[in-house]
């Protein structure tokens, strides 16, 4: 709804959907936010291409304006093994 980018994807998890029922989730930590949009992108169909450079600095100068002070480093693949990891 908000864009498939995951700069959009993190800032729908983060701030939530205004005017719909999903909620702010700004209780969970920032690089499980990132992990969770990365996991979004990867199931989701017909996502545009990312250059995760751009888009976890994206997230990061995001991050930074809303007070989160971690910085993000959680590339795609260590996100899938995670999640598998987690499901076994």
């Amino acid at each position: 709804k908000n864009g498939r980018t995951l700069t959009a994807i993190f800032k729908s998890i983060s701030n939530g959907i205004p005017g719909g029922a999903m909620t702010a989730y700004t209780n969970i930590p920032m690089a499980d936010r990132v992990a969770l949009a990365h996991y979004i992108r990867s199931i989701g169909s017909g996502a545009p291409a990312i250059d995760e450079a751009k888009e976890l600095s994206a997230i990061e100068s995001f991050a930074a304006a809303n007070d989160t002070s971690s910085r993000v480093r959680l590339p795609l693949e260590l996100t899938i093994d995670r999640m598998s990891s987690e499901q076994n």
